[in-house]
């Protein structure tokens, strides 16, 4: 972790999604008296606009491959903190995910898979509700008139 943080002293500024994450990360540059710029930038949808509209069911799409540059890990672990602090999100919101292979004959990245499913499942076992999951993994190349429609119904 210390080559990653020593690298980020060569930008001007870093930025962050929330205080709490500034905070944590001001503690971990001190710790390795690293001298880092970092001030909060949330960038994100109001969710709460949207699920007020006449949405059934708010609907992210991510489309990605499946790398371990991507941080598809983060995501869903996004995605899970937003479903733990909001229980009123619990069958409003799904995430569908495509996750397109890639190398998939490095051990590295079928680790990385395994890894990814094993979450996936982890998420949907811990807020599945009735017929609802919030998360729709595909982990398969899919046609791009298939992925148009995906895009063309999802809201975020």
């Amino acid at each position: 972790y210390q080559d990653i943080l020593e690298s980020l002293k060569y930008y001007d500024l870093i930025g962050l999604q929330t205080e709490e994450v500034l905070s944590n990360f001001n503690d971990t540059i001190r710790y390795f008296d690293l001298n880092i710029n970092a001030s909060v930038y949330p960038i994100s949808i109001d969710y709460k606009f949207f699920i007020s509209k006449d949405h059934k069911v708010f609907k992210f799409l991510g489309v990605d491959r499946v790398d371990y540059i991507k941080g598809l890990e983060i995501k869903l672990l996004a995605f899970e903190k937003l479903l733990d602090a909001n229980p009123d999100l619990h069958k409003k919101v799904i995430l569908r995910q495509i996750a397109i292979p890639t190398r998939e004959n490095t051990k590295t990245f079928q680790d990385y898979a395994k890894m990814l499913d094993k979450m996936v499942s982890r998420i949907n076992k811990k807020f599945k509700q009735d017929d609802w999951e919030p998360i729709i993994w595909q982990n398969h190349v899919i046609s791009q008139s298939l992925l148009k429609s995906y895009y063309k119904n999802s809201d975020a």
